[in-house]
């Protein structure tokens, strides 16, 4: 059994091979699960696909949300400065 910071990695690939394969339902399913919880050091770059994602399925509440909590929750990351550069917001 994997321990849980593996998981979280484990997890965010598998969404990632169905982005690969064309099935974005299932990558969004994996995702949200990964994300109900803290998901360790697989959080931002989760957080930073699921936004892009639910931007490209129109849904702009859900992306908002995810790049808010990014930020909060990992304000030195490289995805949230991506994010604060590209919405303009000032990079903590």
């Amino acid at each position: 059994m994997l321990s849980q910071p593996f998981r979280s990695l484990a997890q965010f690939g598998l969404a990632r091979a169905h982005a690969l394969a064309g099935e974005p339902e299932q990558e969004l399913d994996l995702l949200l699960r990964l994300l109900d919880r803290p998901a360790g050091e697989a959080e931002p770059a989760a957080l930073a696909r699921y936004a892009a994602l639910s931007d490209r399925l129109h849904h702009a509440n859900e992306a908002r949300e995810a790049r808010e909590r990014l930020v909060k929750r990992w304000p030195r990351s490289f995805e949230a400065a991506l994010v604060s550069s590209t919405t303009g917001a000032p990079s903590p």
